[in-house]
């Protein structure tokens, strides 16, 4: 039957407003099996000849980048430049085919790499047989964790990966980076497998640097710079091009100018690397650390996109997309893979539509793996060494570092301890103590969650912190207090300590306190023995404790917990007002309801009846 409210309007029993639809939630849209596990076919419904024009400008745009960053990244591994070309190719088909981001472009980066050399150089000669095979396997075995987290619902542990230890971690990488390529750019041997290690050998060194080579890397350099300048334009591949021509034709190898060397043409042929999986218990550490930072990068980067662009991203579906990326990655000669932010910015900024751009980009790989290998021999290591130099610096970003200011000091310290050890302890370890200090974080926070003493404000309706608002109104005989954060034992000391010691800094004497929990969620044992203390406390001070706006869920763990029946079920109100009203009640005062107070200055208060 219907009913009205205050104002006449009809209501409806929700068990008749909601009868045969099957809950009060929508159910998904209807689609077929193929389209939830392809997301490409669902993208491609209504596809014309003109989002294929504008995805083909988007993939060869993105590929004229992706080719030079993917050998560049290749070297960074200790693997042969091809290796980065071959990732370019069946992993990217898969990403596209099984990915739920169409702008997300995957492939070689920049963070990845540097994890791979430092896990794979002391376990085999770099570049040799073995070594590219463990590199392979080690994509599969990263594929494997990605999988194995889509099944057991893992994905959201990566979000433990705070920014601050993400910023520290990816600025930290840049230097990393950058070091390693002072050996290619300068022509000075460096032989050391450490960040300072290679600056020693190169400050040592310094009087062996090569002025050929250290002059093509400045002007590579400046040219990188001039041309970033320019919207979607592809530099790097610009300068390697110039570089390739000018190699060939001066033959810069001969006048002690390193260069790429011979690059075998034609596709890769998928096979298992055996061997690389012999050793598989010394790479599952590894591949346990660059899940975690493939896929928090990743869906980082995805969501980001998607919310300038009113799309969903589903992170399971991404967990199966990657998991099958990676393992194509190993089985083609690849090694593992993950997103490019720079990359995808550039796709979004083409207005790409589909992933069908990341299809064309493939294609345009694979013709140069096929017809285009012979130039590449003559690409001079300076100006690959310049070209992931220029990539790598942006990696950090100023703006991320002077937001961690001006949020707190103790994010800027803690992302400069992650970038530190980065430097000093090594890619790996760093990536540990990242993780640790993202779940210390989580604990300072938490622990130090903010609080209030409360009062109303009558223009707005509503109860707020007397700190903030001045002229808050507050009652006689009762204390209001919030608590702004989940209970559990960091911080279950301070809610008993601020919560008696707001009923201890009362203007008046407090025969009331409501408990204001309408920003608390789940409650832990230790906090329950918390709560019980200060009911108990209250409870032998005279004074009355009254629960408002404690939501359904935490309800239920006071429940279980005895909460509830140690305050007494009676003393849970839904709405401050309506426990403040109670609370007036059992004191029985005759000061008015606060909807009715009209002053706030404490000499006032102080002087009527309570």
């Amino acid at each position: 039957m219907p009913l009205s409210d205050d104002e006449g309007s009809a209501l409806l029993p929700s068990s008749e407003a909601y009868r045969g639809r099957g809950g009060p939630f929508a159910a998904p849209p209807t689609t077929t099996w193929t389209e939830r596990n392809v997301p490409l076919l669902r993208t491609l419904r209504g596809y014309g000849r003109e989002s294929l024009k504008i995805d083909a400008v988007a993939g060869l745009t993105v590929a004229a980048l992706a080719i030079p960053s993917a050998m560049g990244y290749a070297s960074i591994a200790g693997l042969p430049v091809q290796a980065g070309l071959y990732a370019l190719l069946l992993p990217v088909l898969a990403y596209a085919f099984l990915g739920s981001s169409p702008r997300l472009v995957v492939g070689p980066e920049g963070a990845v790499a540097a994890m791979i050399g430092s896990a794979l150089m002391p376990l085999a000669v770099q570049g040799s047989a073995e070594y590219i095979s463990m590199a392979a396997a080690l994509a599969i075995l990263v594929g494997v964790i990605f999988i194995l987290a889509r099944f057991a619902k893992i994905g959201g542990i990566t979000e433990f990966m705070s920014v601050p230890v993400l910023v520290g971690y990816l600025s930290g990488i840049a230097v990393f980076l950058i070091v390693a390529q002072l050996g290619k750019i300068t022509g000075i041997p460096v032989d050391a497998e450490t960040t300072v290690g290679k600056l020693h050998d190169i400050l040592v060194g310094i009087g062996a640097l090569h002025p050929l080579t250290f002059v093509i890397a400045c002007i590579s350099l400046v040219s990188l710079a001039l041309l970033k300048r320019i919207p979607r334009f592809p530099g790097a591949l610009v300068v390697l091009v110039v570089a390739i021509f000018l190699s060939a034709v001066t033959d810069l190898a001969g006048h002690g100018v390193k260069t790429t060397g011979v690059i075998p043409s034609g596709l890769p042929i998928p096979s298992i690397p055996v061997d690389g999986l012999t050793h598989m218990t010394s790479l599952l550490g590894p591949a346990v650390g660059i899940f975690f930072v493939a896929f928090s990068d990743s869906i980082l980067t995805a969501r980001s996109f998607a919310a300038r662009n009113n799309e969903n991203v589903d992170t399971n579906t991404e967990l199966s997309a990657f998991g099958i990326a990676e393992i194509a990655a190993g089985l083609t000669g690849g090694f593992p893979i993950a997103t490019s932010g720079s990359r995808t910015s550039v796709n979004n900024q083409t207005g790409v539509r589909t992933q069908m751009g990341q299809i064309i980009a493939a294609l345009a790989v694979a013709i140069v793996l096929l017809f285009l290998t012979a130039p590449i021999q003559y690409l001079p290591s300076p100006v690959l060494g310049a070209i992931i130099i220029m990539a790598a610096a942006s990696l950090i970003v100023p703006a991320e570092w002077r937001a961690l200011a001006a949020s707190s000091s103790a994010e800027v310290w803690i992302a400069g301890i992650t970038a530190a050890g980065v430097l000093l302890i090594g890619v790996i370890p760093a990536l540990l103590v990242a993780m640790v200090l993202s779940l210390i974080d989580v604990a300072r926070r938490r622990a130090g969650a903010p609080d209030a003493v409360e009062g109303w404000l009558t223009d707005e309706k509503h109860y707020a912190s007397v700190e903030r608002h001045p002229d808050a109104l507050v009652t006689p005989g009762v204390i209001v207090y919030r608590f702004d954060a989940s209970l559990f034992y960091a911080n279950a000391t301070r809610f008993k300590e601020r919560f008696l010691s707001a009923i201890d800094g009362a203007p008046y004497p407090v025969h009331a306190a409501i408990l204001d929990a309408s920003c608390m969620g789940t409650t832990d044992a230790t906090a329950a023995e918390a709560i019980e203390a200060v009911s108990h406390q209250l409870d032998q001070r005279g004074v009355q404790l009254l629960v408002a706006e404690l939501g359904g869920w935490p309800r239920i763990e006071w429940d279980e917990l005895g909460l509830v029946d140690d305050i007494g079920g009676n003393n849970f109100y839904p709405t401050v007002e309506t426990a403040m009203q109670a609370a007036l009640s059992y004191i029985g005062t005759s000061t008015p309801s606060p909807t009715q107070r009209t002053k706030s200055n404490v000499e006032g208060i102080e002087d009527e009846s309570i």
